[in-house]
């Protein structure tokens, strides 16, 4: 619980036993969620019907808490060890500080990134804040972003899903966007270059922050994202469709080459 991650105000270190995470003021516990999401990297964020929280770890400003000027609220300090510490808050914050987030349909974090749905009862804008250094908060210009900031050209989502440094978006239509980092394909549109690298492990690799609309797939009804690769159940037949790193086999095609555009999850299609 370095991190704060688990959000319930100052506690120690580790904790064996459940507790509530708490209101922004530490007063109360936070109620009406509607959906909670973790990360791998120590922070976490809820969704109620009028606001979207997060706590934890903010290293990439992914708590989304911002002052008046647009600066990340600082919170408490971390240490990780002797040459690590980060900006974390061991009790939730708003997301868009003074100027909050307000209602979201969907939510979804990466490694360091959060992405959602705003509005409610219908396709909407989707947003995304914290690490942007692969461009998966779809922004060209900023390696963090502190505040929830619009993805261009992708306003009648239904559902976000997020990887470590790559996001996609299920659209109205049934079509899919993708954007951030290229590497293994997962933007999913069959190109291996798109004019932008991205620095990842010291290594440049191809990104981008401008969204791009997945090969073939017109009719997708859900999608997740983990790490490196995406999938998506489609309506025609019922079959997943994946793209992405498959170094662990996890494209389900009976191979293990990454795939820069979607292909079928073997036995899953309910087609004659």
């Amino acid at each position: 619980r370095r991190a704060r991650q688990l959000g319930h105000g100052s506690r120690p270190e580790s904790e064996i036993t459940p507790g509530q995470v708490l209101t922004p003021d530490g007063a109360g516990q936070i109620t009406g969620v509607e959906e909670i999401v973790t990360s791998g990297f120590s922070f976490s964020c809820a969704r109620t019907a009028d606001e979207v929280y997060c706590w934890g770890r903010n290293q990439r400003g992914q708590l989304g808490d911002v002052d008046d000027m647009g600066r990340p609220v600082a919170h408490d300090t971390c240490v990780v060890d002797t040459t690590e510490m980060w900006d974390c808050s061991d009790t939730p914050v708003v997301v868009g500080g003074v100027s909050p987030l307000g209602a979201t349909s969907d939510l979804d974090l990466g490694s360091q990134h959060v992405c959602a749905v705003q509005g409610t009862g219908g396709p909407g804008q989707v947003v995304c804040w914290g690490e942007n250094r692969g461009r998966q908060a779809g922004q060209a210009d900023a390696d963090n972003v502190p505040a929830p900031t619009a993805v261009a050209g992708v306003d009648d989502a239904v559902m976000i899903a997020t990887g470590s440094n790559h996001s996609c978006a299920l659209r109205g239509d049934g079509t899919v966007a993708c954007w951030g980092l290229n590497r293994d394909g997962q933007l999913g549109d069959g190109l291996e270059s798109h004019g932008t690298n991205c620095m990842l492990d010291s290594e440049n690799v191809d990104c981008s922050a401008t969204p791009v609309t997945v090969s073939g797939i017109d009719d997708a009804t859900f999608i997740a994202a983990r790490a490196s690769f995406t999938c998506v159940t489609r309506g025609g037949d019922g079959s997943v469709w994946c793209w992405g790193n498959n170094n662990n086999k996890q494209l389900g095609d009976g191979s293990r080459m990454n795939r820069f555009e979607p292909v079928m999850v073997m036995g899953t299609s309910t087609a004659p």
